[in-house]
């Protein structure tokens, strides 16, 4: 009857050899996921630096009035950023001394390019036949949602 209780107390080898297969199976898994999150959230930084880029340039293209020179077009190779691109636009809105600028960047996230687009709505108290003007103002429209 010793011999019997002996046997019961422990783990036979098959047992311990699963048990460890299912930790590292486990441990393989967690180990994934977290490099999945890693690159998820290297991904969401670069979008908000890139789209923070794209309202930074739409200010600026909108403050010293190049917009009214559009399409515009640039790199941010000045400020050491290397393949990143932007392009302008400033197009009528369908209503009287309403023009829409568009500032839109591209930038290589990965393998894919993506484009990051800031828009504002311009209004020009003065506007006249040939496009001249004195005064303006901005209206901030989220994500081009006005546009046609």
């Amino acid at each position: 009857m010793a011999n019997r209780n002996l046997r019961k107390r422990g783990f036979s080898l098959v047992e311990v050899i699963v048990a460890a297969a299912l930790l590292a199976v486990g441990i393989s898994a967690c180990l994934g996921v977290l490099g999945v999150m890693a690159n998820t959230e290297d991904r969401a930084d670069k979008s908000e630096k890139f789209q923070t880029l794209a309202h930074r340039k739409l200010k600026e293209i909108i403050s010293t009035g190049e917009y009214q020179q559009a399409p515009l077009d640039g790199d941010f190779s000045a400020e050491g950023i290397d393949g990143v691109t932007w392009s302008a636009t400033d197009d009528p809105s369908g209503v009287e001394s309403l023009d829409i600028v568009t500032v839109t960047v591209k930038a290589p996230i990965g393998a894919d390019t993506f484009d990051f687009v800031a828009t504002e709505l311009i209004y020009r108290a003065d506007l006249q036949q040939d496009g001249t003007g004195t005064g303006a103002g901005t209206a901030n429209v989220a994500g081009g949602d006005l546009l046609p």
